[in-house]
């Protein structure tokens, strides 16, 4: 059960207007949007309902400041264009850390695979624009079969590397989330070994894998 937890949105946009339209009914009492576009906000608060709270900061950073404070059952909503448990990582990580390019054999194989942003890579089942109601958990609309979830596919694929994966878990169609805790807990996965780490961020059908690398100098 949800009830009376806190959910924090990250996006003001298409999205997260989506997911705000339908929080309160999965039983969140507390939702708090955070987006550094005040007008964004601004809107959202002309609709608001009670319990809603906006803050306009970057989502990451605002997450590395306030996470400590942040209960152990809050539900992280990510709903901007960024990777934001990757950003998460290196904000809490530090002069520890660097960005580094996925190595392409990690995901070699893999459906829908795509260049993104940093040298990361996005993955997807779909073969086009997913159905409004589509629901990962059914057969899948386009391809006509259940899907074997990403989530398995990567950590196979990418087992020779560090790897943390985030699994999105599906609150409406078109809207995912996951626990805070389990940013935390996967945190630790980073090791001290030369190479790449992965960060994934993956629901059945879509994600997105970013990497980075321990500087071994120490921090710079």
């Amino acid at each position: 059960m949800l009830v009376g937890r806190l959910a924090v949105v990250i996006g003001a946009g298409r999205v997260g207007r989506k997911a705000l339209e339908s929080l309160p009914k999965l039983g969140f009492g507390r939702v708090v949007v955070v987006d550094p576009d005040r007008r964004a906000l601004s809107r959202l608060r002309g609709g608001a309902a009670s319990g809603l709270e906006t803050v306009a900061a970057d989502g990451a950073g605002w997450l590395h400041s306030q996470g400590r404070s942040l209960p152990s059952g809050a539900w992280i909503i990510p709903a901007a264009p960024v990777h934001l448990a990757y950003e998460w990582f290196l904000l809490e990580l530090g002069g520890r850390v660097r960005p580094v390019p996925v190595p392409a054999e990690a995901l070699a194989g893999l459906p829908g695979l795509a260049p993104a942003r940093e040298g990361g890579f996005v993955l997807s089942w779909a073969q086009g624009l997913c159905p409004p109601g589509c629901d990962e958990r059914a057969v899948c609309p386009q391809r006509g079969v259940r899907l074997e979830p990403l989530y398995n596919l990567v950590g196979d694929r990418a087992s020779p590397f560090p790897l943390a994966i985030i699994r999105s878990h599906l609150l409406i169609p078109g809207v995912g989330g996951f626990p805070f805790l389990t940013l935390r807990r996967r945190l630790s996965r980073v090791g001290p070994a030369p190479g790449p780490n992965l960060v994934a961020t993956l629901c059945r059908c879509h994600g997105v894998v970013h990497a980075l690398e321990l500087n071994q100098g120490g921090e710079r």
